[in-house]
């Protein structure tokens, strides 16, 4: 399976599973760092981006140093709004990068 950068929802869910991922461990005794945990535990996704899993790790580790859940106070559909959001956001930014490769082409076929 390919990786890939989730959604913002499913971000909302890995974020809650690497807390409850180093609350466990931090229970057991674990001397790490909850990033550290958070991380390792992002790991054993398979098809998560390695990019998101950092971030994603980070996030979690500072939400459980400060007590709170992730994405606390978002509702399903702010972060379906947040989702689309993204997704145009991406498409836009694709469009003005071809769109840039292909001013640069011309101006270095035009030499």
């Amino acid at each position: 399976m390919p990786r890939r950068k989730p959604t913002i929802p499913e971000r909302s869910q890995l974020a809650r599973a690497a807390v409850e991922y180093i609350e466990h461990f931090r229970r057991k005794g674990e001397n790490a760092e909850p990033y550290d945990l958070a991380f390792r535990g992002l790991g054993k996704i398979d098809w998560l981006h390695a990019q998101s899993r950092d971030g994603i790790a980070a996030y979690a580790a500072r939400c459980w140093a400060n007590g709170e859940q992730p994405y606390d106070g978002w509702t399903a559909q702010e972060m379906n709004e947040a989702e689309l959001d993204r997704q145009a956001q991406s498409q836009h930014n694709r469009r003005v990068a071809l769109q840039n490769s292909a001013r640069l082409r011309a101006i270095r076929d035009a030499d």
